[in-house]
């Protein structure tokens, strides 16, 4: 049976589906103030009991906006789906729950849907602190603008020390194995192939595969084609089993594109009309 839910889900609750092959376990990781249901003990006896079971874990990006990353382990496989810092925290603060993780090692595979910061800041932290020994997959865009977001925010950091230095940074980046859209890849029986995801330059939503049970990440992507983008493609294959999506803005109705750009354009025109200066930011590119 197909799955659409979203990170949200995932976080907050436990629950089972059956699937062809499998059944999916989700177990979050709470915060001091919240509750705990359930102990990383309780699942990783779950995990080596049934081997059948799906772990989906949220490392960040549950309930919030920000440190997108997300553990998805199924048959002795483990792969991290973004890694990204809280854009609104500095230093440890701003991480990923990496310490929800038995071992860094065990993981063998990353894969970054696109550059914001919020996806991919904490990757150099968790390549050169940790003993993370396993394979990074981005798109060429990715890769090289990645490379000067991150570069940019470590001169940032104003109330912390940046987690990695500018020489971390490259060796991070040196890691980096890039990928085109449409190609499929395997590493240690994991096959993953790429599609676009509009939103920004090089976005892709990760179409991954373990044993016959396929399971779509879609990290942001957009509908609406843009002057500079094509929008999100539909990946090929039909329905996956299962479907991590971003929910940023779905339950917002964003007003259209046409409004959008006329009360943009109407804004500098009125500023550069009476002599101002238009200061545009572009970090999205």
């Amino acid at each position: 049976m197909p799955i659409s839910t979203n990170v949200d889900v995932f976080y907050r609750t436990i629950r089972r589906w059956k699937l062809p092959k499998a059944h999916i376990h989700q177990r979050r990781r709470f915060f001091p103030h919240d509750p705990p249901f359930e102990t990383p003990q309780m699942a990783s006896s779950a995990t080596t009991a049934d081997d059948d079971t799906m772990v989906i874990m949220p490392l960040g990006g549950g309930q919030e906006v920000g440190r997108s990353c997300i553990l998805l382990q199924f048959r002795g496989r483990n792969i991290l789906l973004d890694c990204g810092a809280h854009p609104g925290r500095e230093g440890n603060d701003s991480l990923p729950f990496f310490d929800s993780l038995d071992d860094p090692s065990e993981i063998d595979l990353i894969l970054i849907t696109h550059f914001h910061i919020d996806h991919c800041a904490a990757l150099p932290y968790f390549t050169e602190k940790t003993n993370f020994r396993g394979k990074i997959y981005m798109t060429h865009a990715t890769k090289a603008v990645m490379k000067m977001l991150l570069s940019d925010n470590i001169k940032l950091q104003t109330r912390s020390r940046p987690l990695y230095t500018e020489a971390e940074l490259q060796c991070c980046v040196d890691k980096i194995e890039v990928i085109d859209f449409h190609q499929t890849v395997e590493h240690k029986g994991v096959r993953f192939t790429p599609t676009a995801a509009g939103h920004v330059l090089g976005a892709a939503m990760f179409t991954v595969e373990i044993d016959g049970i396929r399971v779509l990440y879609t990290g942001d992507y957009s509908m609406e084609e843009d002057r500079h983008l094509m929008q999100a493609e539909v990946p090929p294959g039909g329905p996956p089993d299962v479907l991590i999506v971003e929910s940023t803005f779905g339950v917002i109705t964003l007003p259209p594109k046409e409004e959008r750009e006329s009360r943009f354009t109407a804004v500098v025109e009125d500023i550069v009309s009476r002599g101002g200066t238009a200061t545009l930011p572009s970090t999205s590119f």
